[in-house]
């Protein structure tokens, strides 16, 4: 980001872009913080980045939109409908996340998340034993490791949290697999 704007700075996000489209296997994950959403969402409507990545280069993109439930849940609710007004043709994906509290209702079943075309599925994270699995999963965050740098670890990780981290990986994969199913 410009110190002096609230945008992001052209000039190195067109070569990221460059290197993105230039790449035809590629797979790319941008991962905005809260900070960086508003002036990098302008800049991808200001330039019309999904149409010139779907339309002029072929490529599939999908927006993975974390709906957080706690003290979050008004704004991350907001950020969805945004991004969905912002990007009518692009897919969205919810990944909605009970690490910070429950849903108050069923979000899917609302008239503001049934009146977004766009959503292609939903990745529900849910509330995990804070002894154990959560534990183990905050610390692979922390760390900032995939499962699979934690699969091979031998020193962060012992027998049992590769075992409880594997049985995350399997069910947020499945769960991954199940909104692409169709696609």
């Amino acid at each position: 980001m410009k110190d002096d704007e609230e945008l992001v700075d052209q000039s190195k996000f067109d070569g990221f872009l460059q290197n993105f489209l230039e790449n035809e296997n590629a797979t790319f994950l941008v991962d905005t913080g809260s900070g960086e959403f508003l002036p990098f969402n302008s800049y991808l409507t200001m330039m019309d980045i999904p149409s010139v990545i779907q339309d002029d280069f072929e490529k599939n993109i999908y927006i993975h939109v974390p709906i957080s439930y706690g003290q979050a849940e008004d704004d991350s609710k907001k950020c969805l409908i945004k991004l969905a007004e912002s990007y009518p043709t692009v897919p969205i994906i919810v990944w909605e996340n009970e690490y910070f509290g429950k849903p108050t209702t069923d979000f899917s079943k609302t008239k503001a998340f049934q009146a977004i075309e766009n959503i292609i599925g939903v990745v529900k994270i849910t509330k995990l034993n804070n002894d154990t699995f959560e534990k183990d999963f905050s610390t692979m965050i922390k760390q900032g490791m995939t499962f699979e740098e934690v699969a091979n670890d031998t020193k962060t990780f012992e027998l049992l949290a590769k075992n409880r981290l594997k049985k995350i990986k399997k069910d947020i994969f499945a769960k991954v697999d199940d909104v692409f199913k169709d696609e």
